[in-house]
């Protein structure tokens, strides 16, 4: 009995193991066909993916599919021929998201994304896993970038062709992924690395766009070739002339020197990073996102490079201090031409800045003790200098500021400001200031503009020996003010002076007022106080009368009324018969051609062969002229400030 049980229990094995293995089976990799035509498993590619299991391939044969393609398996996305097989995304968010790892996607065009949602994260490929191979394919034409990875890491990039796209590669956070032998081309960047790590990026080929590398350290960069010419990125280099780039990186380098190299079509030319005592000469940077950056970065020199046609900045400067940018042209910026941000004792001097397109011609904001000297800075849309955010100590001097849609200079919230010997002419407002302290504008050519100087809630302006001739609204404009107006000329103004508001005790000394319609305007409660200034209406030795205007609020019931004008007037206390002289001759041709070279000794300054006391000297010209300049007015004490022979 026992035997007969073990031999049926041979045969039961034996059976067992003969039989075939339905689970083997069940596991095997399939592999899925697509073709639009028909003909196969499936017409389109989504549905291919939800019958795939882990491991499966999907394979496309050459078509047209318009579809969005999420992906959350492990399986392989395989297209007959990256030129005929076509993934156009209609312009949605993104074509192929990839949510799970193990994935691998080839031979295929993937085009049209992100043309109505949200293009900077719009992409053609969207990846959010590890371990994912993206190889072989044509990737174009989409809003916001080719390919875009984000957190994640262990990834493949390889041999795929990114054009007309707005990033072709973007890593997000990425680590120790390798992009090799690419083809980027005419995106706006062509690979743009933020906060990713340990990656190794070799022999791409990245031709009218470049490398846009942030935040983002210890990667492998080699054997890469923007515009068929080396990328350089150089880390802890120390006296060297880089004579043969297509992109330049520096960082934590001294003593670099880049001359007559051309970086155009490179998406950023130069970015220097921690880098000092470093040399940008006669350099091409055409047609990039940003001509120049530089963060960080001291003592550095950029003379006489072209930088034309950025979308965004010639040149930035963050936290980058004593910089020197001289003899550039920095012409069709489309934002600014040159900005500033918490940078401090940078001169910027003979440039030619001109462009239609640009909202500003030289931006600073947040930083202190800039100069702005002898630049010619012409048709900006918005201003041709813009200082805001608490600037202070920034000296103005020699420019030609023409024909800008909207000010010449504008301030904003800043203080000790030294506006001196520029030629401002054609701009819809000539000097637009808004809440400062201690300015100084100074025999300055301000003409032809709609409204020549306009000030609001200003502490201590001080206007003396300017030509404000011809323009069309008013000569100069002041609200909520204090300050001292000296021995300036205003001529053929539609209003000389217009004083609204409540103006904090205005002095108006020895000014010549010739052929404005009407010569002023003002708006009681003003506390002005007029003197010895030349009414060329008013022949005259007595006191001048000056017509202006009173409001009466008039209650009708309680917080209901209206401000009831009346007439008001001031009076010139000794009105001159003669023409002062202000420094310009009848011809606008100026009179003190070296006005702003000023010795300064203690609290005395001497001005062509005068003494003017009691003024503070401010040194405008630290580098190269050494001349100082007059600041600090005192307003209170405004009978002190009187010219007189040495």
């Amino acid at each position: 009995m026992k035997r007969t049980i073990l031999a049926i229990g041979v045969i039961i094995i034996l059976m067992l193991t003969s039989m075939p293995s339905f689970t083997a089976e069940t596991t095997q990799s399939r592999t899925i066909y697509v073709d639009d035509d028909g003909g196969a498993d499936y017409t389109n590619i989504q549905d291919a993916i939800i019958a795939a299991d882990d491991g499966d391939t999907v394979f496309v044969y050459s078509g047209y599919y318009e579809e969005i393609l999420y992906i959350s398996k492990s399986i392989s996305l395989i297209g007959e021929n990256r030129q005929s097989t076509i993934i156009d995304g209609g312009g949605e968010y993104w074509i192929v998201f990839i949510n799970n790892e193990d994935f691998r996607i080839s031979g295929f065009t993937i085009q049209n994304s992100g043309k109505t949602l949200e293009n900077s994260k719009s992409a053609g490929i969207m990846v959010h896993e590890n371990n994912v191979t993206i190889e072989n394919n044509y990737i174009i034409d989409n809003w916001g970038s080719g390919i875009f990875f984000k957190e994640s890491e262990n990834n493949i990039i390889e041999n795929n062709i990114l054009t007309n796209n707005g990033v072709g590669i973007r890593l997000d956070h990425i680590e120790r992924t390798d992009v090799n032998k690419n083809y980027m081309s005419d995106n706006i960047c062509g690979m743009y690395l933020f906060a990713s790590n340990n990656n190794t990026i070799t022999g791409n080929q990245l031709y009218h766009n470049g490398f846009d590398i942030r935040q983002s350290y210890h990667n492998d960069f080699s054997n890469n070739q923007v515009n068929e010419k080396p990328f350089v990125i150089l880390r802890n280099a120390v006296n060297m002339t880089i004579d043969d780039a297509g992109q330049i990186y520096l960082y934590h380098c001294e003593n670099i020197t880049i001359r007559n190299l051309d970086l155009s079509l490179a998406t950023i030319g130069i970015k220097l990073f921690y880098s000092n005592y470093c040399s940008v000469e006669s350099t091409i940077l055409n047609n990039n996102f940003y001509g120049i950056i530089s963060s960080y970065s001291h003592n550095n020199f950029f003379d006489t490079n072209q930088i034309d046609n950025t979308i965004f900045f010639g040149l930035y400067f963050y936290d980058s201090d004593r910089n020197n940018i001289i003899n550039n042209t920095i012409d069709y910026s489309q934002i600014v031409g040159v900005l500033l941000g918490y940078s401090d004792e940078n001169t910027i001097q003979q440039n030619s800045i001109k462009s239609e397109i640009q909202k500003t011609g030289i931006e600073i904001q947040k930083s202190h003790s800039n100069e702005i000297v002898n630049n010619e800075i012409m048709y900006s849309n918005f201003s041709g200098i813009t200082l805001f955010h608490n600037c202070t100590h920034t000296n103005i001097v020699g420019n030609k500021i023409e024909l800008n849609d909207y000010n010449g200079i504008d301030i904003w919230n800043c203080s000790n400001t030294n506006i001196i010997d520029n030629t401002i002419i054609k701009n819809e407002n000539g000097i637009r200031i808004s809440t400062e302290k201690n300015l100084h504008i100074n025999h300055n050519k301000i003409k032809d503009n709609g409204w020549g100087i306009s000030g609001q809630s200003i502490v201590g302006w001080n206007v003396t020996n300017n030509l404000i001739e011809n323009n069309s609204h008013v000569g100069i404009l002041s609200t909520y003010s204090e300050g001292f107006i000296f021995k300036n000329i205003f001529k053929d103004n539609w209003v000389s002076e217009s004083y609204l508001g409540k103006n904090q005790q205005m002095h108006i000394k020895e000014n010549n007022f010739i052929d404005n319609k009407p010569n002023i305007h003002f708006v009681k409660p003003c506390n002005i106080i007029w003197d010895g200034n030349y009414w060329n209406n008013w022949p005259f030795s007595i006191p001048k009368p000056i017509l202006g205007m009173g409001f009466l609020p008039i209650i009708l019931i309680p917080s209901i009324g209206f401000p009831f004008p009346y007439p008001s007037i001031d009076y010139d206390r000794n009105p001159s018969t003669e023409p002062n002289d202000c420094g310009w001759d009848e011809n606008g041709f100026s009179l003190k051609p070296n006005l702003h070279s000023i010795i300064a000794f203690d609290k005395l300054i001497k001005l062509d062969g005068k003494i003017i006391e009691k003024m503070e000297p401010y040194n405008i010209y630290p580098s190269e002229y050494r001349q100082e300049l007059i600041n600090d007015f005192d307003s209170n004490d405004v009978e002190h400030y009187m010219l007189c022979e040495s």
